[in-house]
């Protein structure tokens, strides 16, 4: 859906960034609401052990700084250094669309199944931009690009270690 969603807007616009933003506190605030409409809408019981003790769940914190960080590097590329590609638009354009929803799903049983959805876009986010780049954009490109994997893998890397031992 975040697909078919992306086709119809060719390139990436600073709403789409206040949309994702402004979804934080609403699913805060009403998250558990929207959590049990969707539940309610579908009809399969299995869906239901998606919001069993759904109170006793946490605002997963942990996973919104994830996807900010992905976002402050979309926002990188393609307002500070103005990246045109259309490739590059629509895969941000789908990670958006798929993350702002999953933050309105955060306090679900296995959330992580949802935040996968636009998370497996990450590394494209963070590296695609590094392949496209010409002489002129991004001076010593291998340099930062060596720095850009080294800091990310140790993100990721220190995510895993607490999303599976604390």
């Amino acid at each position: 859906m975040a697909y078919v969603i992306s086709m119809f807007v060719d390139k990436v616009d600073k709403k789409l960034y206040w949309v994702w933003g402004l979804s934080i506190p609403i699913s805060y605030f009403l998250g558990i609401k929207i959590e049990y409409a969707v539940a309610k809408m579908i009809p399969d019981e299995r869906a239901r052990y998606f919001i069993e003790n759904i109170n006793e769940q946490v605002f997963r914190w942990d996973m919104i700084a994830y996807s900010l960080v992905i976002m402050a590097i979309s926002y990188y590329f393609i307002f500070i250094e103005k990246i045109k590609d259309l490739t590059y638009h629509r895969i941000v354009n789908i990670f958006i669309f798929s993350n702002t929803i999953f933050l309105f799903l955060v306090r679900v049983n296995n959330v992580h199944r949802f935040a996968y959805l636009s998370w497996f876009l990450a590394s494209l986010i963070v590296f695609y931009p590094f392949f496209i780049a010409d002489g002129e954009r991004l001076k010593n490109k291998y340099k930062v690009f060596s720095q850009t994997l080294l800091a990310f893998s140790i993100f990721v890397l220190i995510h895993f270690i607490k999303l599976n031992f604390f």
